[in-house]
């Protein structure tokens, strides 16, 4: 009884959950009530989803840690040596190990110049992509970033464009394409090299290692294609601190090495992906605790002084102006983002979604073998453990972007970071119970190793969705690169996009901005022209203090017409969620002319 006992007080703990989930919820604000997709329409408090997943994990994992330690009497114990006392040494003995990681990385490059660049050159997401082309646009035009344009997803996310039209001196759609693709590549190799780590670490033998290296490193490749990943642009810095973690964990003698990179991750991340700089910065604090706890004083005056460094560095960097534009806009950001944006999470298995349900699955059943291998954990596995745990710790922050936007796609890329914890766990107790058990004692692991291989080439140099790889892609590689990077605007949109984009840059030849009040978020740059209002994205304009800086925006401009409505914005017409802005744009507005699919206004004189 004693043995299944942990796993039926897991299993109804569940059940009881699941059918207390929708009654946890907190009251809703209704001064908050900024009108978005489901939350207000519904009365839905911003962080009732993440409320409810905290306690949908914690509560199982709590009872299964207090079961053990009541019963065993050790999981606290070993809690406490995991993180105070994990194995310091390093054996570098690895040369099997690095060989195959070598030929990973020489397969993962190869890979990348088998893709057929010329296909990026399909018809523009008019409303995604012009998320960073617009506010690259505003900055190029107007030498500003965070005055230029209101930044929802952070200084890199929304002005790579402009960082690279200004290093490649072409200001195209098709460099940012590459650059997706190009950033896809380095986030498989921080896969690898994170794969590697952990199974440096993992308490098996030198060819089981790789074994479990192969395995890991297959897995993760699998989940990342190069047109449609699951760690695509925005996972980047968090692999490289991720293996920047790893790196102090397991290498000794390069410890204030990677303390000082991951200092400076705390003010550079904020720059990259709003969020991914918030799940960075608590990770941080929480490295900052441990080595507080571990009284290693040189290593925390060592982190903080290269944080505070960081920041001094930007804040130097950054005028005045530019810098107090990004503390307020990241403000307004994160108390309104959830309330527009989000989407409810789907009721784990009674509202029958699928996805939802086996990603909770998931976090679930790696919190089970992770706490259930620190209850029984050898002191050999301690440094594995630590890693694992904080592996999966980041996964649950970085799920936050599943339970914001709980759609399909939203909640596939909000658990890609479970994987990495999962399949660890996963394959160190598979390749454990073979081994230990003598269960293919008559196979040696060198025959294991180069299957393993020859399915990782095989895998790697598939198609997978969307892409098309061919050997002759790497001969004309560079020609195929050069081609997409300069590709014309017209090369994206059709032939009523560009019959409209002669006109109306005819019409407002004279004014001085664009105002487009449609979600085709990548009018203004395709128009080549500043958007009146920092506040381009209507999408997120719902707060009333946001509609009031349009309007005077719109009072100050001197610009004559707008682009009022669109028969193919695939999003609807904003103004019915626009009210405040709606009835400035009537009444100082008139009806115009309509340019096949637009509804042109004109200003009241």
């Amino acid at each position: 009884m004693k043995k299944i006992a942990p796993y039926l007080l897991f299993i109804s703990s569940i059940i009881f959950l699941t059918f207390l989930w929708d009654s946890i919820s907190l009251p809703f604000n209704e001064d908050k009530s900024y009108l978005g997709d489901s939350y207000a329409n519904n009365l839905h408090h911003s962080q009732n989803d993440t409320l409810r997943f905290v306690l949908y994990l914690s509560i199982p994992f709590l009872i299964l840690i207090f079961f053990y330690q009541i019963y065993e009497k050790i999981f606290f114990i070993n809690v406490k040596d995991i993180i105070l006392k994990y194995d310091l040494t390093y054996s570098s003995d690895h040369k099997n190990l690095i060989f195959f990681f070598g030929i990973t990385i020489i397969f993962i490059i190869i890979e990348f110049f088998f893709i057929d660049f010329k296909v990026l050159n399909h018809q523009i997401d008019i409303f995604h992509e012009g998320l960073w082309l617009t506010p690259s646009n505003n900055a190029i035009i107007k030498d500003e970033f965070w005055q230029s344009s209101y930044v929802e997803r952070g200084f890199f996310g929304n002005f790579y464009p402009y960082l690279l039209w200004k290093f490649f001196n072409i200001e195209s759609i098709g460099v940012t394409r590459f650059l997706n693709l190009f950033v896809i590549f380095f986030n498989k190799v921080f896969l690898m090299l994170i794969a590697y780590r952990i199974a440096s670490v993992v308490n098996l033998e030198k060819k089981q290692k790789i074994i479990f290296y192969l395995l890991l490193s297959l897995t993760l490749l699998i989940y990342t294609s190069y047109f449609a990943p699951v760690f695509f642009l925005r996972s980047l810095l968090l692999l490289i601190f991720i293996f920047l973690f790893l790196n102090f964990i397991i290498l000794e003698n390069k410890k204030i090495i990677n303390l000082i990179a991951i200092g400076l991750l705390s003010s550079l991340s904020l720059f990259w992906y709003i969020d991914i700089g918030i799940y960075i910065n608590t990770l941080i604090l929480f490295i900052l605790i441990v080595l507080i706890l571990k009284k290693k004083f040189a290593y925390v005056f060592s982190l903080s002084t290269f944080i505070i460094l960081g920041w001094v560095i930007f804040y130097a960097y950054i005028s005045e102006n530019e810098f107090n534009q990004f503390i307020n806009n990241t403000k307004l950001l994160i108390v309104t983002i959830d309330y527009i944006h989000g989407l409810i999470f789907p009721t784990p298995f009674l509202s029958q979604d699928t996805r939802s349900t086996k990603v909770l699955i998931l976090f679930l059943i790696t919190g089970f073998l992770i706490i259930k291998e620190i209850n029984f954990a050898k002191k050999k596995e301690f440094k594995f453990l630590l890693i694992t745990t904080f592996l999966f710790i980041t996964s649950i922050l970085y799920f936050k972007y599943g339970l914001s936007r709980s759609d399909g796609g939203h909640i596939k890329v909000a658990s890609s970071f479970l994987y990495i914890p999962l399949f660890s766990i996963l394959y160190f107790k598979i390749l454990q119970f073979i081994f230990n058990q003598n269960k293919i004692s008559f196979i040696r692991p060198n025959y294991i190793n180069t299957a393993l291989l020859i399915i990782f080439f095989s895998t790697i140099f598939l198609n997978k969705k969307y892409e098309i790889k061919s050997p002759t892609n790497f001969i004309h590689s560079k020609d195929n690169i050069q081609r997409l990077l300069n590709y014309s605007d017209n090369k994206y949109i059709s032939k009523d996009y560009q019959n409209f984009i002669l006109q109306y840059k005819e019409l407002s030849s004279q004014d001085e901005c664009v105002m487009i009040y449609t979600n085709e978020v990548a009018l203004p740059y395709l128009l080549k022209k500043p958007t009146c209002s920092k506040h381009y994205l209507l999408y997120l304009a719902t707060p009333p203090q946001i509609q009031k800086n349009i309007i005077k925006d719109l009072n100050i401009s001197t610009s004559k017409y707008l682009v009022y409505k669109s028969d193919v914005d695939a999003y609807g017409h904003v103004g019915d969620r626009l009210k405040l802005l709606d009835g400035y744009i009537k009444e100082n507005y008139n009806f115009y002319q309509k340019i096949s699919h637009w509804e042109i206004y004109k200003k009241k004189k």
